[in-house]
């Protein structure tokens, strides 16, 4: 048994990235962005911290994260944890 119908893979979603694939396999997780913040750190520090520099585009990160469909958010994770 296929985990993802041959058909499926064979059609449009033949060009899938990894990404995309790991997505449509195990769906999307919830992302808190408030969560993410907490857990986060810049050169090892909490970001409050950091240099003024940092700061603010930390800021703009979480900022355009908040904006960010919750699938956009998911491949964020996944690229920025590899």
């Amino acid at each position: 048994r296929d985990v993802i119908p041959r058909g499926v893979l064979e059609g449009p979603a033949k060009n899938l990235s990894a990404i995309d694939l790991e997505l449509m396999i195990t769906g999307l997780p919830s992302i808190d962005v408030e969560d993410w913040k907490r857990h986060s750190t810049i050169d090892g520090k909490k970001p409050d911290m950091a240099s003024r520099a940092h700061q603010n585009l930390f800021h703009w990160f979480l900022e355009v994260l908040s904006e960010m469909t919750l699938e956009e958010r998911a491949k964020v994770l996944s690229f920025s944890c590899g």
